[in-house]
């Protein structure tokens, strides 16, 4: 291993703390966000429930993900720093657009999840569908966004280990399954963020579509209606013990036949 990356203090801790931050981004996520944040386990309702009367884990869950985001920079910087050291154009070039690509995604990530920890609570306490609205928005940044602009980074981070090292960290199948792993994390909380404003998903009931038809359609060709008598379609909702209505072989002619109850 190059010995920048062995020199303690450098990159090597630099890497420890990047693993050990998101480890308890993930931790923290299943045992103190999950309630608050997955639409297809829990209803809007359910959701701004947890995030108004947990306040505080709320706000220690979203802790270790800034956390991660400042390990994320300190290891971009890292990275470059080895590459200048070694004076290696190609590695140098990599952890620069690493670098570029990490302030792309962190960027509007931190905006969103300060805003999270803050009138996101608040806001729990107040209109549902308002509130959902606003998840929405802040997972896309720091779900979809985010996760793609760190997925191009460690993208970058490998080809500038590769250009110092003259070899990949990993086995090529690993390196595009870890990116491959990144990806799919995106799409899938892409999908779930949609689920969570789609009506009729997300415990949420279709908003205007009636229980059952009930404009008495019934679709009759223009024709049979024009026969309809003046007298059928004045009886056809009359009420009263006495009042007639359509046969089921009405269909049977050109004409819609009435007969009496």
């Amino acid at each position: 291993m190059s010995a920048g990356l062995q020199r303690p203090g450098t990159l090597r801790i630099a890497l420890l703390a990047f693993a050990l931050s998101h480890a308890l981004g993930l931790a923290a996520m299943a045992f103190l966000l999950r309630p608050g944040m997955d639409p297809l386990a829990f209803s809007a309702a359910e959701r701004a429930g947890y995030v108004a009367s947990h306040a505080t884990a709320w706000w220690l869950g979203w802790l270790p993900w800034r956390l991660a985001a400042l390990c994320n920079l300190w290891l971009g910087v890292e990275f470059l720093r080895w590459a200048k050291r070694a004076e290696n154009a190609a590695a140098q070039r990599s952890a620069l657009l690493a670098l570029l690509w990490l302030v792309i995604a962190a960027v509007p990530e931190q905006w969103a999840e300060w805003q999270l920890v803050t009138t996101f609570i608040a806001g729990a306490k107040g209109d549902v569908t308002v509130w959902n609205r606003d998840w929405a928005l802040y997972a896309g940044i720091t779900g979809v966004w985010a996760n793609l602009g760190y997925t191009v980074t460690t993208g970058y981070w490998m080809r500038s280990v590769v250009a110092l090292r003259r070899r990949s960290v990993m086995a090529p199948w690993l390196e595009r399954a870890l990116l491959g792993a990144f990806v799919l994390s995106g799409v899938l909380t892409l999908g779930a963020t949609l689920a969570s404003v789609s009506p009729g998903l997300s415990g949420l009931e279709m908003p205007i579509a009636p229980a059952s038809r009930t404009t008495g359609t019934i679709g009759i060709s223009l024709r049979r209606r024009a026969g309809i008598s003046r007298r059928s379609t004045e009886g056809t909702f009359a009420k009263g013990k006495d009042s007639p209505i359509l046969s089921a072989d009405m269909f049977g002619g050109d004409h819609a036949q009435v007969t009496p109850c």
